[in-house]
């Protein structure tokens, strides 16, 4: 009886190569396109016998997972040299260095989907060259091999390895990362965590206070501010007249330095015609409110501390000659606080050190996507849309400082003109942050800080 991948090439099921033959083809040295690599990519080739190019080096895809890892290492002309399952310890360290022996970690790429591994960092720190593959583009690699959508992990390790030693020309190069950076990106991502608890802690209240006195809504909308915490569980466990007097409402505003309302707007406030609950429901609203206030509390101190900390991380980013780190040039810029500063030098690491503003636009979503195929292209009518792929987390940090930097003349102006143009509001601030980003690139590359224009009159944008 033949095995299985014969059998497989004689029916309808072999739309394409198996994955076994795929291997087989891959391996010929017929099969090697010649290398379109830069000097830069560590990469060599060699001619071969029948005149071809063969790629020098070994090929590691590594299909990761929680508690092991498929691994796969394939020599220059594709063959399988090492197929295993590796802990997440470093045994795959061990096992990459018995099948590499003396070959130089700079002819060692490694292809990977995620480089937030132990692993990875490790693979780094020893000079392997590492490469991230985003998992939806692994998806259509591993159709040329098989278009019955077949997947195991030894098959997604060896896509990748192929995929790297075919297709290097179409990654990025994993950068290491300082200890500084590596600490601002703890420090951006704890913010990030703490701030989507105070929010889902702070909707929670809303939703009791809604249900057991709606009034004091009218005080907080969100109830996220530590000033009406105060006066929202006196105001739940006792009638308010008998409670908030005047001079405890008073108290309250002191101690939390609240000058946008005066006692007598609180007063009017509570001095609606109110929806009477029962006692009991109050006072269990009033226990739910203390429990989430105490939430709210901490979370409010820990976005105080991580705020103070990403001021501190930011400094400590290394500086160059002329005395300037690449926070000091980012923050110069209008609309970027210490907030979106580290999420740009977070989120766009490998694009702001590179100064590769194509992929910073790209990456921050402020560069469209043009259709123009058929008869778009013959009416010279093409269709632009707002890009999608993009880094979410660097989209709205880009939307933040395009909003906040339209009191800038020179950003202001250009907000202004992009809406009398009839653009819409997003539009008209995808526009001012395509010309914020293009401005970053130049001063990051001259190593110079912004310039505030003084001949162009501020704009009165809304």
């Amino acid at each position: 009886m033949l095995p299985a991948h014969q059998r497989l090439s004689r029916t309808c099921a072999s739309v394409g190569l198996s994955f076994l033959d795929a291997q087989k083809e891959v391996a010929h040295p017929r099969h090697q396109p010649v290398s379109r690599e830069s000097a830069n990519t560590g990469s060599t080739t060699r001619t071969t016998a029948d005149g071809g190019h063969m790629q020098v080096g070994f090929y590691v895809g590594l299909d990761w997972g929680c508690e092991r890892h498929a691994l796969c290492v394939t020599d220059g002309s594709g063959k399988v040299v090492k197929r295993c399952f590796v802990q997440n310890d470093a045994t795959a360290l061990q096992v990459l260095a018995d099948v590499l022996g003396d070959t130089p970690a700079t002819q060692v790429h490694v292809g990977v989907e995620t480089r937030r591994l132990a692993v990875v960092e490790a693979l780094l720190a020893r000079g392997f060259r590492v490469f991230t593959i985003n998992p939806k583009q692994s998806n259509r690699f591993r159709e040329r091999y098989t278009a019955a959508g077949a997947k195991d992990d030894h098959r997604d390790a060896w896509v990748l390895a192929t995929t790297v030693r075919t297709d290097l020309s179409c990654f990025h190069a994993v950068v290491a990362e300082s200890d500084a950076q590596v600490h601002l990106r703890a420090v951006t991502r704890s913010r990030e965590v703490v701030a989507g608890s105070f929010r889902r802690a702070s909707n929670r209240l809303r939703e009791v206070i809604l249900l057991a006195m709606p009034v004091l809504l009218g005080l907080c909308e969100g109830a996220d501010e530590p000033w009406f915490w105060d006066l929202g569980v006196n105001a739940l466990r006792s009638d308010l007249s008998n409670v908030l007097d005047d001079e405890a409402i008073a108290k309250v505003l002191k101690d939390n330095r609240i000058r946008k309302l005066k006692v007598a707007d609180i007063r009017e406030v509570l001095d609606r015609p109110h929806l009477q609950a029962a006692n009991g429901l109050r006072k269990t609203a009033a226990w739910q409110a203390e429990l989430l206030i105490a939430e709210l509390r901490l979370l409010h101190a820990q976005e105080k501390l991580i705020a103070a900390e990403i001021g501190k991380a930011l400094a400590d980013l290394p500086k160059a000659d002329d005395g300037l780190s690449d926070a000091d040039i980012v923050m110069s810029m209008p609309g970027f606080g210490e907030r979106v500063a580290a999420l740009f030098l977070v989120e766009a690491h490998d694009a702001l050190a590179e100064r590769n503003l194509k992929q910073l636009r790209a990456l921050a979503g402020v560069a469209p996507v043009t259709e123009a195929s058929g008869k778009r292209q013959q009416s010279k009518d093409p269709r632009v849309v707002m890009r999608r792929a993009v880094s979410s987390r660097l989209r709205n940090a880009m939307f933040m400082a395009a909003f906040n930097s339209r009191n800038d003349p020179r950003f202001g102006s250009l907000y202004a003109s992009a809406k009398a143009r009839g653009l819409t509001h997003g539009c008209a601030l995808r526009t001012v942050g395509n010309r914020q980003l293009t401005v970053l690139v130049a001063m990051l590359r001259h190593r110079t800080t912004y310039a505030t224009p003084t001949n162009l009159e501020p704009s009165s944008a809304s």
